[in-house]
């Protein structure tokens, strides 16, 4: 006989009221950069709330616009130019894998000093108005690393198809963050770019609640097209995806990265490993069973989950 079904604790998640944040980053040549950025969904430039975060090794910039409503004619403009603290991105993506309001998050962004209101303004309708002026401070020739957050309601579907347009040559590494209910959150993961499928090393980080899972997807050692999976599970209050973006950020060659976020991984404790198995050729194939096995059988009041994928 099956187990009988958990009882509801509430009503499900009204998917007209709410919040879905994404937080996403890339580190790179300008070039390779900016062509992420400029692929960025325009559902996300046309959130209530969109950021955009940009370190160079002698230069930094936060841009905020906050429209009066989704997709809004004008904006209210907020610059600071200034060094980005060090731990604001990892907190950031803390707080939008967490679930965190998005008042709460986009209020730690806006909460560091030197910001300067610039009135409000025509709102960009695309990622390259929103992003190409502050873009322009960076030299082509340099790298730099780049942040999204946007805070939006919840609509029908988000998928990113706009990422599929990405460069032939990838960021060093690239981190795509979301919240929101899961079938939101499933179309954003499917609809991250192909290419990351092929990266060397892929983590993903999902939360459910209390419940908090790692996957880490490692390309087998000469053959791409085998994969091998550890997976970490546990509850409770979980920094690792912070973590791991502070290592990889930290790191300068794709050996550092690796062996960086390694040591966070080792940290965590026992990780059960399969594989090596036949690589997915897709993000649907790579995350799809994690995100659909995470949380089976909670009543769908808690049908709210966080997903991280940190790729390098």
């Amino acid at each position: 006989m099956p187990a009988p079904e958990p009882p509801a604790t509430g009503p499900a998640p009204d998917p007209t009221t709410h919040q879905h944040l994404a937080f996403h980053g890339w580190s790179g040549r300008w070039e390779e950069v900016a062509r992420r950025l400029f692929a960025v969904p325009a559902d996300l430039v046309a959130a209530p709330c969109c950021a955009l975060l940009l370190a160079g090794p002698h230069r930094g910039d936060v841009v905020v616009l906050e429209r009066d409503a989704p997709g809004g004619p004008r904006a209210r403009t907020l610059a600071r130019t200034g060094a980005v603290p060090e731990e604001l991105p990892g907190r950031l993506a803390r707080l939008v894998l967490d679930g965190a309001p998005a008042e709460e998050t986009v209020a730690a962004l806006t909460a560091i000093d030197g910001f300067t209101e610039l009135g409000t303004t025509p709102a960009p309708p695309t990622a390259r108005g929103a992003f190409g002026h502050p873009l322009r401070h960076y030299p082509e020739d340099g790298r730099l690393d780049a942040y999204v957050l946007a805070a939006r309601r919840d609509g029908e579907r988000y998928v990113p198809a706009g990422f599929g347009r990405g460069p032939a040559r990838e960021p060093g590494w690239e981190l795509f963050t979301v919240t929101g209910l899961r079938r939101a959150v499933a179309g954003a993961l499917y609809g991250l770019p192909r290419e990351i499928v092929g990266r060397e090393h892929r983590l993903l980080f999902l939360r459910a609640g209390e419940t908090y899972e790692i996957h880490h997807f490692v390309t087998a050692p000469g053959d791409p097209a085998q994969v091998t999976v550890r997976v970490q599970r546990g509850t409770g209050p979980d920094d690792a995806a912070a973590r791991a973006l502070a290592a990889v950020r930290s790191a300068g060659t794709p050996g550092e990265r690796a062996r960086a976020v390694g040591a966070v991984l080792d940290g965590l404790g026992d990780r059960e490993v399969s594989g090596p198995s036949l690589a997915p050729i897709s993000p649907r194939g790579l995350f799809g069973r994690p995100l659909d096995a995470l949380g089976a059988g909670r009543p769908p009041a808690a049908d709210v989950v966080g997903a991280a994928v940190l790729v390098h």
